[in-house]
């Protein structure tokens, strides 16, 4: 059109209708030009926005590849490890399998086993009665050490086992006040003395009669009863009308 309209304006003028025409024509045509080069533009804007939009989302993702590479490697080799130690195990898992389905059993289960509803071990009677024997044996060892190394004289026994002096007898305790027995006392202390008083007499029988019949009378402690003994024997001798020197 712009042709067309350059070879009329060699022959016509401006003023032509043709001319004007094709001015309005292409005047019109510019500007529907210029309206799709417009929209094209938007269009490419928008592209371009939505391509900058990618290309930040990729660049996000590209900073993520070494820490996911990372992982990766770190997941394959856990995947390595836990598939060697797999194949390891099933390995084994054959070769046991193949070695007992080898080996012949060297023994044989004939009856199946019986629990009893006590335990064997420990033993609760065999426990009871070892406490109880130790408990027996302690106290009893105690007293026998303690009489074993007990020398004091406590019974006639002591002195019999022990000895071979002659035992004339054995006075109690006085029950009473009276220091001095008489020949009505009827206590167990009056008669021990008498007791003793015989049982001296027997004993100096075989003293010959040209020598004098003495007794000593003595004791480990003061306050054991020599005074006493001593004043009540010779009470007794006495009341019996004789005499020993």
């Amino acid at each position: 059109m712009v042709l067309e309209k350059n070879k009329l304006l060699k022959t016509a003028g401006s003023k032509n209708t043709l001319v004007q025409n094709l001015d309005a024509k292409i005047n019109a045509l510019k500007g529907s030009i210029n309206s799709s080069l417009n929209q094209l533009k938007s269009a490419l804007v928008i592209k371009k926005i939505i391509s900058q939009d990618k290309i930040t989302v990729l660049s996000g993702k590209l900073s993520q590849i070494p820490s996911q590479e990372r992982s990766s490697r770190d997941i394959d080799r856990k995947q390595g490890i836990k598939e060697s130690l797999y194949l390891y195990l099933l390995q084994k898992r054959e070769e046991t399998a193949i070695s007992l389905a080898v080996t012949a059993p060297n023994a044989k289960v004939i009856d199946a086993a019986k629990a009893s509803k006590t335990p064997i071990s420990p033993n609760r009677k065999i426990i009871y009665l070892g406490a109880l024997l130790v408990g027996l044996i302690i106290p009893f060892g105690i007293l026998y050490l303690v009489y074993l190394f007990d020398t004091k004289i406590k019974t006639r026994k002591d002195l019999e086992n022990n000895t071979t002096l002659p035992f004339l007898g054995e006075i109690p305790k006085l029950e009473t006040g009276q220091l001095i027995i008489d020949s009505t006392s009827r206590t167990s202390t009056a008669e021990a003395i008498r007791i003793v008083r015989t049982n001296l007499e027997f004993l100096l029988t075989n003293v010959p009669d040209d020598e004098a019949k003495t007794i000593f009378l003595t004791s480990t402690y003061p306050k054991e009863g020599k005074t006493f003994i001593s004043v009540n024997l010779a009470s007794t001798i006495a009341l019996s009308e004789k005499k020993y020197y």
